[in-house]
């Protein structure tokens, strides 16, 4: 070990000497940090938005045939059954916590280059709030059921023209007045319109909702809730935990999105990892009087392997925080949308956490074989060759 400490010491005291190879390898890893910590971006910044969209004491109901509730359609009748259905927490006027839902888009013309995108309309119930307390009116009121008026999420007037309040938005039916504003925890609920959910139906001639949301007395409930209705003859309809029910929509998408990025990842650290073997072989080759002198009066062959190495790994973590640093000052304050929801592009600490372990792979395959290299050379041969 004292033998290591000492050979790696004089390995980073003499780097100032090998200045050119050694910022050929923090460039290369830097570049590659950095960007594959941007790209990564991507599928977490969407699993963490879906993630926070929704609650243990959140029920989803949809047709038993349909996968998405955007392909949904739940009779009326469906949705007078689900509303006797046991579990349901009440209001203090006995009324249950129950949003009968349907799922349109509209398109408008993104800020600021125009381009025409398509926005989430949700045609909820009356009791939109009491089923999502994380909504919350910031500017305006409430839309008035019966009415053509919506509101819209901060995210989409941000993101979308023509969504502040008082603007119109044209559907099928003519134009709808925005008339409010809202938060919610997270960008995913904020990307979106919504309306009254029969007048909304009215507008796009359709007679069925898509989905119903409900909220139980406690998550425990799940369990007779969808006993009661999987066991209703006279209706058809797939019942999950609202986590339950984002997790399986989004999971192929995220693992498109995650394998995506692990290819490309593989393929610029193939491109790093040759650069740093090429550099590394570089080096070695340049300080071979200098590694056979240490051999020749007793330093081992592994302490020779681990300093080279070990110089390798410094100079990779050097370009990895140089290029993760320009990864998160590139995605502050970034969206992107995927299956309409809008999410931060975020470098979070376990993005930080991939990007280098890749990171420290490269840089230990890149020098171990120059190190072994140098480390099996005998010492007279390195002699007479320098």
């Amino acid at each position: 070990m004292g033998q290591t400490i000492a050979v790696t010491r004089i390995n980073l005291e003499t780097l100032r000497l090998r200045a050119g190879s050694s910022a050929v390898i923090i460039v290369g890893i830097a570049c590659f940090a950095g960007v594959f910590a941007f790209m990564l971006t991507l599928p977490y910044g969407f699993m963490r938005t879906i993630s926070a969209n929704s609650e243990p004491d959140r029920a989803i109901i949809i047709s038993a045939d349909a996968e998405l509730e955007a392909f949904s359609l739940l009779p009326r009748e469906t949705v007078a059954a689900i509303v006797d259905a046991p579990g349901i927490l009440r209001d203090k006027d006995g009324k249950p916590i129950l949003s009968d839902e349907a799922f349109f888009t509209v398109p408008a013309n993104r800020k600021p280059d125009g381009v025409v995108s398509y926005v989430p309309v949700r045609g909820v119930g009356a009791k939109l709030l009491s089923l999502r307390p994380e909504m919350k009116l910031v500017a305006g009121r409430m839309f008035r059921p019966g009415t053509k008026e919506l509101i819209a999420g901060v995210t989409a007037q941000e993101q979308f023209q023509g969504m502040d309040i008082g603007d119109t938005i044209a559907l099928p039916d003519g134009g709808w007045t925005i008339v409010g504003a809202f938060e919610s925890r997270q960008n995913a609920g904020q990307a979106r319109l919504a309306g009254d959910a029969e007048t909304l139906m009215s507008a796009f001639k359709r007679n069925s909702f898509s989905s119903a949301t409900v909220r139980l007395e406690t998550p425990d409930d799940f369990g007779r809730f969808s006993e009661a209705l999987l066991g209703n003859p006279a209706i058809k309809v797939r019942v999950e935990r609202e986590a339950d029910y984002y997790a399986r929509i989004t999971h192929q998408a995220a693992l498109t999105m995650l394998w995506i990025t692990y290819a490309v990842g593989v393929m610029m650290g193939m491109g790093a990892l040759f650069g740093a073997i090429n550099t590394m072989y570089s080096v070695v080759s340049a300080r071979a009087l200098e590694i056979a002198t240490l051999r020749a009066i007793g330093f081992s062959a592994f302490s020779v392997v681990v300093s080279v190495v070990a110089e390798a790994v410094l100079l990779a973590l050097f370009g990895a925080s140089l290029g993760i640093v320009a990864a998160w000052a590139l995605s502050a304050g970034k969206t992107s949308t995927v299956m309409g929801a809008l999410f931060d592009l975020r470098v979070t600490p376990a993005i930080v956490g991939v990007a280098v372990l890749w990171v420290v792979i490269i840089a230990v395959v890149g020098g171990l074989f120059p190190a072994i290299r140098a480390a099996r050379l005998p010492v007279a041969t390195a002699l007479r060759a320098t």
